[in-house]
């Protein structure tokens, strides 16, 4: 794949931010302070910033013409997009650390002991192209200038680079669904048994419950038949109500508490109406 030395018939995307750079070199114009012209006036595409769009230009078309979108995001940002995968990439220069000289009002407000300079990144000529997150398959992800050659050299090394990734990243990504739906329904299953598990250990808490209101049920009976025996007198009256009165509240009530009283399937019809929820204490 080559690489024009001029861009012709850009690609939209650049065509865009050409026409964005002239909209404001214009409306720079239009200030009239020249100080204030010289903060905001933007300067023209820099020697490197056209190498940047021609290799662009040529990579979003041929990238198109294997059926892959192209897209700009908020911020510039670049995507190649192929079905449910998607590649961010970008072109910049390659930055480099450089001694800066005070200005005259830093050399003003410097301290005895300060450094006569500030270190800056400063871009050089140099260009990398990079992928901006993971490959599969150990893919290269950085080109860059170097003794090998330029990066202009390197696009269709590119262009085969993001093409494969694709298919690569598209059977990743259904490995991670299939295992995340595995996950997912390895956790359901537990959910469902812990379920499960509590409504009976709920159910089983209610027939123990029935179970202790039986045996004291019983109890009491035993008692109140013993007191009959052990109750001389049945028409000693007690709180305006004879003994024997007393006895046979005290056995209507145990026969009442008695869950077998009435009918015995009512146990479980109780039981059944039991839910996870029944016992707010676990």
């Amino acid at each position: 794949m080559q690489v024009a030395e001029l861009l012709v018939r850009p690609h939209p995307i650049i065509a865009g931010w050409v026409a964005r750079r002239e909209k404001e070199i214009r409306k720079g114009e239009q200030v009239y302070d020249r100080r204030l012209k010289r903060l905001v006036r933007p300067s023209a595409f820099t020697p490197q910033e056209r190498r940047r769009h021609r290799m662009l230009d040529a990579l979003l078309k041929a990238l198109e013409a294997q059926k892959i979108l192209v897209t700009e995001g908020e911020r510039l940002e670049l995507f190649a997009t192929s079905g449910r995968e998607r590649i961010e990439f970008q072109f910049r220069a390659k930055l480099q650390q450089v001694r800066r000289p005070l200005t005259a009002d830093e050399q003003r407000w410097r301290s005895s002991g300060d450094k006569d300079y500030k270190l800056e990144l400063v871009e050089t000529d140099i260009l990398i192209f990079e992928v901006k997150g993971w490959l599969p398959g150990g893919l290269r992800r950085n080109w860059q200038d170097g003794r090998k050659g330029t990066v202009e050299m390197m696009v269709g090394d590119i262009l085969a680079t993001l093409v494969a990734a694709f298919p690569l990243m598209a059977v990743e990504r259904e490995q991670r669904e299939k295992a995340e739906e595995r996950r997912r329904i390895e956790a359901q299953r537990r959910y469902e048994l812990e379920q499960q598990r509590k409504l009976e250990e709920n159910r089983f808490r209610r027939l123990l419950e029935h179970a202790g209101r039986w045996r004291e049920a019983e109890l009491a009976r035993s008692f109140v038949a013993a007191l009959r025996a052990a109750i001389p007198d049945p028409t000693v009256v007690i709180e305006d109500k004879l003994a024997s009165e007393w006895l046979d509240w005290a056995e209507a009530r145990a026969t009442q508490y008695d869950p077998l009283a009435s009918d015995p399937l009512d146990v479980f019809e109780s039981i059944a109406d039991v839910t996870n929820w029944t016992y707010r204490d676990r």
